[in-house]
């Protein structure tokens, strides 16, 4: 009888083949395996098949409107990406300028791999992934709005996208686009976190995964520094603007980018806004948007909007929205009308312009030139053709901002966007123009990735941060005089049963050498190389035998080299 089941089990089936005279036999198992790859090479032709439908009636129905789906600069820059993947790059730095067309190349990617004739390439729409730095479900509306449906469940602004994480921790060949990646883009954010927890920040993962990062911006800032550390698995492509494009460049041009009045006083206010008043005067009513955050501010505005016969300022922020507001402002207003906002309309929002005659933001104390360049003035830059009053430059909307700082963004783009060679200045990154630059680590800082590969400005920057970070040794006396070099203080780990436990795993226990290693070559123990947590963890080659003890003494990226030499020259790593 046992044998009777071991023989149904191992049965195998005869297959003709073509031609009668050669017999091919196929055990059952791999009649079914095979039968897994025909299922999945179906479901590669239909996804094929259908997402190059949907995408051709949606360039069908934009023809008739005379717009296009992709610009020939949006095509360009699709394929510059996709090479550099092809090349080897684990991650790619897409800049854009505001409105130049970043979303457009980004579904030329999409479409790209969705519909590639190579089974081995093409990626599955559930391995299609769109996260942004942003919490904001205006931003994955809007950006869902312009998908085909087929990649809108894989769209998350920033919480949504950190519930995910263990999908993104399953994925396999997948393509993970970053929107605005320079929010909330810091090494110990939400992002880092999340791309951390699904083991993306180890560029061998990437390789292995074949995971595909591609992080977009107009102001990429120390993500884009950060990248140069990736040396080549890392790129930087650029989107030039087309033909039709209106940016910064025109508006200054046109003398339409202008530097803010302070409007501190009732005078200042009665003639910024007669001024706007008697340039609009023979046209249709317009919608004035301003960022302000002075009450007084407000209160004097509102006076003078009552003199001169305005409508009432209308309020939109968190406290005070305006329900589907571009609905409201793709119609003239009934007489001129001030919008007061603070934090929305910045990265990523589209505003309704032909109906706005203005916009106001007062200039920083502390120039922040991402900041201006992603303000209300970068919400009219756009692909269009000017029409109705705007094709009388005199009627064509004025912005009021930080000049300086427009003009330092369009020097830094203009330059490769090589934060060494432009002046520029914000929050994250700061640069002399000289060669100097400071930045904040970023998700993909040097100090949270594993296994970049060497790269040449790795070698340019000061010596102290390429020391390997970590020294292990088997002895405890040994290590108490690598402290005393180092001007560490020591104290004894706590005991159990024999064995030195550690925090490491966020709980006192026996801890394996491999898994310390792991830890503290992400940064773990450190706030930008200042030591936060112990200087050193007790650990075991094997958790079950108190002989294997080691230890793992963290080093700070400060450390002299000169102090390190003596260290490994009298007491080297085991």
């Amino acid at each position: 009888m046992e044998n009777q089941e071991e023989s149904v089990t191992n049965e195998t089936f005869i297959i003709p083949a073509k031609k009668r005279r050669i017999k091919k036999i196929y055990t059952k198992k791999y009649l079914e395996n095979m039968e897994e790859e025909q299922k999945k090479r179906i479901l590669k032709r239909q996804q094929r098949e259908n997402i190059k439908k949907k995408f051709a009636d949606m360039e069908e129905i934009l023809a008739i409107n005379g717009k296009k789906l992709f610009y020939d600069n949006q095509k360009k820059a699709g394929i510059e990406c996709e090479n550099a993947f092809d090349e080897g790059c684990s991650i790619v730095l897409l800049v854009a300028q505001p409105g130049t067309g970043k979303t457009g190349t980004t579904q030329v990617c999409m479409k790209s791999y969705a519909t590639n004739d190579d089974d081995e390439k093409i990626v599955m729409t559930q391995d299609i992934c769109i996260a942004s730095g942003m919490s904001d479900n205006d931003w994955e509306d809007q950006f869902k709005r312009n998908l085909i449906p087929e990649f809108r469940d894989n769209v998350f602004h920033r919480q949504n996208f950190m519930k995910h994480t263990k999908k993104i921790e399953e994925m396999r060949n997948g393509l993970i686009i970053l929107d605005e990646c320079h929010i909330a883009s810091g090494s110990k954010m939400t992002i880092a976190k999340t791309l951390d927890a699904a083991g993306l920040l180890d560029v061998e993962v990437l390789n292995y995964r074949k995971i595909k990062l591609l992080d977009i911006s107009a102001t990429p800032e120390s993500v884009l520094h950060d990248s140069k550390k990736w040396g080549d698995k890392a790129r930087v492509v650029k989107i030039q603007p087309g033909p039709i494009y209106k940016g910064f460049e025109t508006m200054i041009a046109e003398e339409r980018i202008i530097e803010s009045p302070k409007l501190d006083t009732y005078d200042e206010v009665y003639v910024f806004l007669s001024f706007l008043d008697e340039r609009y005067e023979n046209t249709t009513k317009k919608f004035f948007p301003m960022r302000l955050l002075d009450e007084n501010k407000k209160s004097i505005i509102s006076d003078i909007c009552e003199e001169l016969e305005w409508d009432k300022p209308i309020m939109h922020d968190s406290n005070s929205r305006i329900e589907n507001i571009d609905r409201l402002m793709e119609d003239p207003p009934r007489k001129h009308t001030v919008i007061f906002i603070k934090g929305f309309w910045r990265a990523s929002k589209r505003l309704i312009r032909q109906n706005v005659g203005a916009t106001y933001e007062a200039i920083p104390k502390k120039q922040d030139v991402t900041s201006t360049s992603q303000g209300l003035t970068a919400r009219f830059c756009d692909n269009y053709e000017y029409a109705g009053d705007q094709l009388d430059l005199n009627k064509r909307p004025l912005h009021y901002c930080d000049k300086d700082a427009i003009e330092k963004y369009i020097e830094w783009f203009n330059n490769d966007c090589d934060y060494t060679k432009s002046e520029y200045q914000s929050n994250r990154i700061k640069s002399t123009g000289k060669g100097k630059v400071t930045s904040k680590p970023s998700k993909i800082h040097p100090s949270i990735v594993s296994n970049l590969p060497e790269s040449e400005e790795n070698s340019e920057e000061n010596p102290a941060e390429k020391i390997t970070h970590y020294r292990i040794y088997d002895n405890e006396e040994t290590l108490k005089e690598v402290c005393k070099l180092l001007k560490y203080s020591y104290r004894k780990s706590e005991e159990k049963d024999g064995f030195k436990l550690t925090s490491l795993n966020k709980k006192r226990c026996v801890v394996s050498l491999d898994d310390a290693i792991k830890k503290v070559s992400t940064g773990y123990g450190t706030n930008n190389g200042i030591i936060t947590h112990r200087n050193f963890y007790p650990c075991y080659t094997n958790i079950s035998d108190k002989s294997t003890l080691r230890f793992v003494l963290l080093i700070r990226p400060g450390t002299e080299p000169s102090i390190l030499e003596e260290i490994d020259e009298k007491y080297p790593s085991i």
